[in-house]
């Protein structure tokens, strides 16, 4: 459930927005489930968007929460 609302955040963030750059600061465990392995969840992001999602473990975050950021190093507020 938790990588379903990722992805339509990411989503909406890259057509409706039009963001050209994202990073997203998250737990380590989430990011070690969506960038572990060859076909990554953020593989498939990739295959899909055709853009690169850039994923930073954060360990001072709780365990579902997840931030974006622009090239700017600004939180994109959903």
């Amino acid at each position: 459930m938790l990588a379903d609302d990722i992805e339509n955040n990411i989503k909406y963030l890259l057509f409706q927005q039009n963001e050209k750059y994202l990073k997203m600061c998250t737990h380590p465990y989430i990011y070690a489930y969506l960038t572990k392995g060859i076909f990554s969840i953020r593989f498939k992001w990739f295959l899909k968007f055709k853009k690169w999602i850039r994923i930073v473990p954060m360990s001072s975050y709780h365990f579902l929460e997840y931030h974006f950021f622009n090239r700017d190093v600004d939180e994109i507020k959903l």
